[in-house]
């Protein structure tokens, strides 16, 4: 990814944001027929596939686009995974207080995550270390939700609470 041209860096983040698109479009419908599990799973899941992907191939083009389109389309659920666990490990009672608890701590530990991706380029002059970091938080957000969703009795399969 170092000394790519800005046309084609710019290609990558415009097939992340086609993925996200096209994960914000079907990842809410999967939650709602498959349960809570399948769009923790699929997206963190495309996460660390996206960006293994890169990290395998960086002077690929073929597999940078495909990396960051399937990136894109795990990372859009930092919008949507939250109400789908919150609703899953919590139920309706409190629903919109908690959410929105957690939407403002995301937001605010969310606002330093880019200068911390900044400073680890800066260390080692290379993307390796920032996206390691990406796909141990991704790895850490499918142990904390299986937590969240093993709290609630008939929250990993969808069951009305």
């Amino acid at each position: 990814l170092h000394g790519m041209a800005e046309g084609a860096g710019a290609f990558l983040t415009s097939a992340s944001l086609v993925g996200a698109m096209l994960g914000k479009l079907t990842l809410g419908m999967l939650g709602d027929r498959l349960g809570p599990r399948a769009p923790l799973f699929l997206s963190q899941g495309c996460v660390i596939l996206g960006v293994s992907l890169m990290l395998g191939a960086p002077h690929s083009l073929p597999a940078l686009l495909g990396g960051s389109l399937i990136f894109g389309y795990g990372a859009c659920t930092t919008a949507l995974l939250p109400a789908i666990l919150t609703q899953a490990a919590f139920g309706e009672r409190d629903y919109d207080k908690l959410l929105s608890y957690i939407t403002m701590s995301g937001n605010l530990l969310g606002g330093f995550g880019n200068s911390i991706y900044g400073a680890l380029y800066d260390l080692s002059h290379a993307y390796t270390l920032p996206m390691l970091l990406c796909i141990g938080l991704s790895l850490l957000v499918l142990v904390c939700g299986q937590l969240a969703l093993r709290s609630r009795p008939g929250a990993c399969t969808g069951a009305p609470a």
